[in-house]
């Protein structure tokens, strides 16, 4: 399970921002909330982000996709990319604490375009935080017991790669904690690599095709052919097979996305979907994430996605509070921030947070002047 994940000094972040899926205090839909044997109050099967553009929705979410990238051995100098709007650190970092099995872990890297400045792995096996391993620059420091043959780690990775995956191969809890931060799934492979996987994936097929069915898309087969992807529909007792590129782009952003969500329900997997509503009708949305309740969701998946509908924003019936998060762009330095709904005071929920979200009362909002003309006789 993925239970948190941060940056600092990250793309448009100059101070820390983080994003957390453990359940807060709000009492409001509980079947949004999952069980979890790492986290006593139970994590939040859905999370949402809203905020303007250019506010950093993206940049976090993509972080992990980042984080996973170097773990598999993409070099850290690749993903630098620090704040660019004035004197800041030039060291960032991705932190990111996951739920494996009985045992909570929290990874960190920072690293700056000259390599990794340092790492560290922190195990929550009886509550309060132990060292599994502190990397700071070439010194490492270990927990007692953990990471053996750890001078063979070591001198297995340069100072662009990252030490966990050496250490995995040598110590369980690192295994686990890889393990569940490989995991992380994405909706970004495209519509080829969507088919691909179908093709290659029965059961993730015939689940994605159930999907397409319930979602109103009358898709009756999907298929990879040497010309790309073919569209199957049955009208009147007959087939059809159409080239991909006749259809809407609602319809193929639905199949890459119902193939990640899918695949994430199946797997027991955290999906990171960025612009989830991109294409999609509200009612579509909206369905996706209704089927991340503890209801609908036995093998406890989480979705954590990007959002503009604000139709989304139904406390009474879809979300709540503490699955709301917000972004926005500072005026004074145009560093940006996240912020969690229930941070936010005067929140019933009970209350019409679309109304609240337009009536500037959340500040997450483009800061447009409606008054003023584009074109001026």
């Amino acid at each position: 399970m993925l239970l948190d994940f941060s940056v600092r000094n990250l793309g448009p972040f100059k101070d820390s921002a983080s994003i957390s899926a453990r359940a807060g205090s709000p009492d409001e839909h509980p079947e949004n909330v999952l069980e979890s044997k790492s986290c006593e109050q139970g994590v939040l099967g859905a999370v949402l982000l809203y905020g303007p553009n250019g506010a950093g929705k993206s940049v976090i979410l993509k972080s992990l996709e980042s984080l996973r990238a170097m773990l598999s051995g993409d070099p850290v100098t690749d993903h630098a990319n620090p704040f660019a709007f004035g004197p800041s650190d030039e060291c960032s970092e991705i932190s990111v604490s996951v739920g494996a099995r009985f045992v909570p872990y929290t990874y960190s890297v920072a690293f700056s375009k000259e390599g990794v400045v340092s790492e560290s792995l922190y195990q929550y096996a009886t509550g309060r935080r132990s060292m599994v391993f502190l990397r700071s620059g070439g010194t490492y420091r270990y927990g007692k017991g953990c990471v053996r043959n750890r001078r063979t780690a070591e001198s297995s990775v340069g100072s662009g790669g990252l030490f966990l995956p050496y250490a995995a191969a040598n110590d369980e809890g690192c295994a686990e904690a890889l393990e569940e931060i490989l995991g992380i799934a994405t909706a970004d492979i495209g519509l080829e690599g969507s088919v691909s996987m179908l093709s290659e994936n029965e059961e993730l097929k015939s689940v994605v095709l159930r999907a397409l069915r319930l979602s109103d898309f009358r898709i009756s087969d999907v298929v990879s052919s040497q010309g790309g992807a073919r569209i199957v529909r049955e009208v009147d007792g007959e087939r059809y097979e159409l080239p991909a590129e006749l259809e809407s782009d609602g319809t193929l952003r639905a199949i890459e996305v119902l193939t990640a969500v899918c695949r994430a329900l199946i797997e027991g997997r955290a999906v990171i979907i960025d612009d989830l509503d991109l294409h999609l009708h509200t009612r579509v949305a909206r369905w996706i994430v209704e089927q991340f309740s503890s209801e609908r969701n036995p093998n406890s998946s989480q979705l954590f996605a990007s959002v503009h509908d604000t139709a989304l924003m139904d406390l009474k019936s879809l979300v709540r509070r503490d699955q709301v998060y917000l972004s926005d762009k500072r005026a004074r330095d145009g560093s940006a921030t996240i912020s969690r709904l229930t941070e936010h005071g005067g929140i019933r929920k009970d209350a019409d947070l679309q109304k609240a979200y337009f009536g500037w009362k959340l500040e997450s909002l483009p800061r447009i002047s409606s008054s003023e003309q584009l074109l001026r006789r």
